[in-house]
């Protein structure tokens, strides 16, 4: 019998997390992640049909993370959350064009 994974818990334990195909559980996530401990505060990015030439980059924190979604189209989106995103939290919240480069 397969186990279910934990992919909360790896999340929690990772310095950085990547988590696919993610924007339709936004909600579900970020309440899963900061139930279990992680700061409202981790720096999060929202990245939104990420190969093609539509992509879109979102910045914000955990607790934002379903708003960020909300604003998100019909692309596949990746969720990016660690502490490696601060400087281009800080940068995307200054309106720095360097905000939309790759983290």
């Amino acid at each position: 019998m397969e186990r279910e994974s934990d992919w909360a818990a790896a999340a929690l334990h990772a310095d950085t997390a990547a988590i696919y195909m993610g924007a339709g559980e936004a909600a579900r996530i970020a309440e899963t992640l900061i139930a279990r401990g992680r700061a409202a505060d981790t720096p999060v990015a929202l990245v939104e049909s990420a190969s093609l030439p539509e992509a879109a980059v979102r910045y914000g924190v955990l607790s934002e993370l379903p708003a960020l979604a909300a604003s998100c189209g019909n692309g596949p989106a990746l969720i990016l959350l660690g502490e490696v995103l601060r400087e281009k939290l800080a940068l995307a919240q200054r309106g720095d064009s360097r905000a939309v480069r790759c983290a």
